[in-house]
């Protein structure tokens, strides 16, 4: 049933009954395609109200997108609460404990947690950070042989996991570091089981029960690293020892079990994000191969066969308008969910406690009024666009704002110059690129590259799957060369011509 919602303007289509249902359904299914689905047929904001079973009250969830309701939500993270990446468990138990990171928690806790990792994000520290990086990359590159097919995304994965863990405890120390990163990767895919879902039962041979009992061995784990580092170390280098430096001199802002939460939420992040916007970077490089071989181009007259260095990954314009297009054409993160603590408006709408707001990141990057063109992949139109930090929200925008956006756009920009230098990488023909999204959007079958030598020639392939309709993948012929040929003169690269 399609109605107009009451006690609003006019202008908020609301969805109830089998109507409102189907699209929950379809939400849990494939969130991308439903909030995308929604936002074409009804605009930028649309209710779907759901009767709670056994109680007379209704309650809503509002899908918004757009500039004007994304800050009015983002701004105010009081009203607005963030939920969690880890199913909830039981109170009192590991798993409940283990989701209390970052991510997940408000108010004060946010607050403080937000004051002990901020510092160890800032450009100056994922500086210092940058070499163990490179070196990360060049050993893994190293694997990665010609004439073969591979896995860019779980490769990615990989990556990005051995880079947080060389940053958060370096050598020989990293063993346990990289034994907990691979358990809480486990413990996230576990938790979206269907049978943890649809059974959340704490009985001895369930999903669910054999899931909180891996939260506790997860849980023993980080606080058994917590406890294996000096207390107060005279002169706290490594990002977990400062960490606890931090904890033992704020304990009754911040326990022991806070900290152990924050290490598994900012593994999990790792794994969540940044190897997705990766893999799907190299997607589309592959499928436009003209701008593949410009940032080829780019990347050799800059850098040669070195990598590149920090202060490169900054002054590189193609490299960067290619990372920020991706973010905004095919972000990881199309949409968070908030939870309405206290009445409020929104926009024309009355919310109340208990409602859900959908924030549609995936349909405000498509915003024509914002982005022309907004389903081609243009990374040209980066070399002169100013969105505001509410119309292009990869990171997230407000108090909230992902506090290792540096990091992650570094670790982007690295791995995806490091693999272009050495490899020409191309789709498999013919392979199935579908979405797939539980916490953010991931190719669901991985994304198989075909690994070659630089030979001049860069062509796109044949390829199948829902991608197809996210990007218009017939701009194979795409350049930036006019545009970069007119920006200003300072940040021109000197090019050299490379066949396409």
């Amino acid at each position: 049933m399609l109605r107009i919602a009451p006690n609003t303007r006019p202008t908020v289509p609301e969805l109830d009954g089998f109507a409102a249902w189907k699209h929950y359904l379809w939400f849990f299914y494939d969130a991308v395609g439903c909030v995308a689905s929604l936002h074409e047929r009804f605009g930028k904001m649309v209710i779907l109200r759901e009767r709670i079973p056994f109680r007379r009250s209704v309650r809503q969830c509002i899908f918004v997108s757009g500039a004007e309701y994304s800050r009015q939500v983002l701004s105010d993270p009081e009203t607005f609460n963030s939920g969690g990446v880890i199913i909830r468990g039981p109170k009192g138990s590991a798993l409940n404990k283990m989701r209390r990171g970052l991510i997940t928690v408000n108010g004060h806790k946010h607050r403080d947690q937000r004051k002990m990792m901020s510092p160890l994000f800032m450009p100056k520290a994922v500086r210092e950070y940058y070499p163990a990086m490179v070196e990360t990359v060049r050993k893994e590159l190293d694997d990665w042989q010609p004439g073969t097919t591979l896995d860019v995304f779980s490769r990615a994965c990989r990556m990005a996991l051995l880079m947080s863990v060389k940053s958060l405890l370096p050598g020989e120390d990293s063993t346990a570091a990289l034994r907990l990163a691979e358990a809480t990767n486990e413990l996230l895919d576990r938790s979206f089981s269907a049978g943890v879902l649809m059974f959340p039962l704490n009985v001895i041979g369930t999903p669910y029960y054999r899931l909180l009992k891996r939260a506790e061995r997860l849980q023993e784990q980080a606080l058994k690293l917590i406890d294996s580092r000096p207390r107060h170390p005279q002169d706290a280098v490594l990002m977990l020892d400062r960490l606890v430096s931090y904890q033992l001199s704020n304990s009754h802002e911040i326990s022991r079990e806070d900290l152990a939460g924050q290490l598994v939420t900012m593994f999990a992040a790792t794994h969540e994000t940044t190897p997705k916007a990766i893999a799907w970077t190299m997607f589309l490089l592959a499928q436009h191969p003209n701008i593949l071989a410009e940032l080829h181009d780019e990347l050799r007259a800059h850098c040669g066969d070195e990598p590149p260095s920090y202060e490169d990954l900054i002054n590189l314009p193609l490299l960067n308008a290619v990372t920020k297009e991706t973010l905004r054409i095919l972000p990881p993160a199309p949409l968070v969910v908030r939870r309405v603590r206290g009445s409020a408006m929104l926009g024309p709408l009355e919310v109340s406690p208990g409602d859900y707001v959908v924030v549609n990141h995936f349909g405000t990057h498509r915003d024509p009024e914002v982005f022309a063109d907004p389903d081609q992949f243009r990374p040209e139109r980066w070399f002169d666009a100013t969105p505001d930090n509410f119309e292009y929200l990869p990171f997230g925008a407000g108090p909230r704002t992902c506090i290792a956006k540096t990091m992650g756009l570094v670790t982007i920009n690295l791995i995806v110059a490091m693999a272009t230098q050495r490899f020409r990488l191309s789709v498999a023909p013919h392979s199935r690129i579908d979405r797939s999204h539980l916490i953010t959007m991931a190719p669901k079958f991985g994304m198989p590259m075909r690994v070659k030598r630089h030979n001049g020639r860069f062509e796109a392939t044949p390829i199948t799957g829902n991608v197809c309709r996210m990007v218009d993948l017939t701009r194979s012929d795409a350049t930036t060369r006019q545009m970069i040929l007119r920006m200003p003169e300072r940040t021109v690269p000197t090019r050299k011509k490379v066949a396409a």
